[in-house]
């Protein structure tokens, strides 16, 4: 008889008791894992909300910049209407479900040095940025996050903070004109611009309708301007007299006859292509820097403004439009040629088109403005905070 002796090693048996204690050693482990993979998903959930509603915080103060409160640049006003910016947005950008509530503390303005983009804000004026924080941490208003698997080794709650800095980038190499905006057929010398935006009257102000009496901003002139109020550069180019200021744009032959149409409506991007032969204006580029000047397109003008194109006008008081800047004009009348090198905004205050000439005018107040149309370069002049894109830096 043969005897078959089994080994102890291969007894399944045996090998079931073995791993009891291998589970029991790895649970803590496997438990581990399931805390980082949860809970540290759940704070990048988390972080992003945070950073969403820093940007959008940041933007929104930000946007202070191009209002009147952004000309006039009072630190006492500036900080009031942003902080209330800001935290009015953060509150529409909820985490884990609940908005986002912002401590004074928590909004920092000030000057954005674009050639140190990381360094701290500047307390010099002008200020052109908003640099936001959001929390979730134990002392913030909005508590710190609670956390799910991790409370298996003691860890209840996590802290997350984000941050981001909103700039009024006012490096303007161009525009790229809107079909549906309303640029007027105006155009300023930007001397005479530069002028009246420091020392103009301020005999107006703006309050949902336009009022009679000062607010701290200037107003400008837009029309009409004589020759012999031109720069004195300019004098000596224009022949005789005339009005000067407004434009034919893509209108050709027909001179005046569409002009009262481009009031009501604005310039369409199809006119501005049809006299540049683009839709849009690039000011400075590679081949034109600030040392060199920037690119100027030469834009037909007409030396008169029928006074029955007041009304057109006056419909339009209240109302922010576009308009044109130029550096010189050459020829006189219905010839004359003006050399666009810029834009800017405004809103059209008054409206005086009869009377004696020195009475008579078209009132815009400078506003500084924003939209997604602006093209900015870093290596484009300032336009010291009237025109410019919000943009985050951080």
């Amino acid at each position: 008889m043969i005897l078959i002796c089994e080994s102890k090693r291969n007894r399944p048996d045996l090998r079931r008791g073995a791993v009891i204690p291998m589970v029991a050693v790895m649970l803590p482990v496997l438990l581990g894992f399931a805390a980082l993979a949860v809970d540290v998903g759940y704070l990048q959930v988390v972080k992003a909300q945070l950073q969403n509603a820093a940007d959008a915080a940041s933007l929104a103060g930000a946007s202070t910049y191009y209002s009147d409160a952004g000309i006039r640049q009072d630190p006492a006003e500036l900080v009031e209407i942003v902080r209330s910016r800001a935290k009015a947005v953060a509150l529409r950008n909820p985490v884990l479900g609940e908005g986002i509530v912002l401590e004074d503390t928590d909004i920092l303005l000030g000057q954005h040095d674009f050639a140190n983009r990381t360094g701290p804000l500047s307390n010099d004026l002008p200020w052109n940025a908003v640099h936001v924080f959001t929390r979730r941490t134990d002392e913030s208003p909005n508590g710190s996050v609670e956390l799910f698997f991790a409370r298996i080794f003691g860890i209840q709650t996590a802290n997350v903070t984000a941050q981001a800095r909103a700039v009024g980038s006012d490096h303007v190499k161009g525009y790229h004109l809107r079909r549906d905006f309303t640029f007027i057929p105006f155009t300023i010398h930007v001397q005479r611009y530069n002028e009246l935006c420091e020392g103009g009257p301020d005999d107006y102000g703006y309050d949902s309708n336009v009022i009679n009496g000062g607010d701290g901003v200037r107003e400008i002139r837009l029309y009409p301007w004589r020759s012999t109020d031109l720069p004195q550069a300019d004098q000596g180019m224009v022949d005789g007299s005339g009005n000067f200021g407004t434009l034919t744009i893509g209108l050709g032959s027909q001179g005046t006859v569409f002009l009262e149409q481009q009031i009501r409506e604005g310039i369409t991007a199809q006119e501005l292509e049809t006299e540049f032969g683009a839709p849009q204006l690039v000011f400075y580029d590679e081949e034109h820097t600030p040392e060199t000047g920037p690119r100027l397109y030469y834009a037909p003008g007409n030396p008169g403004l029928s006074s029955g194109f007041k009304d057109t006008l006056s419909a339009r008081i209240g109302e922010i439009v576009g308009f044109f800047l130029h550096q010189g004009v050459t020829y006189d009348g219905s010839n004359a040629r003006f050399a666009i090198c810029g834009v800017a905004f405004g809103r059209i205050m008054d409206v005086r088109l009869a009377g004696a000439p020195k009475d008579r005018a078209l009132v815009i107040q400078p506003m500084p403005w924003s939209d997604e149309w602006i093209m900015v370069d870093d290596s484009a002049p300032s336009t010291n905070g009237h025109l410019g894109l919000l943009v985050l830096v951080q």
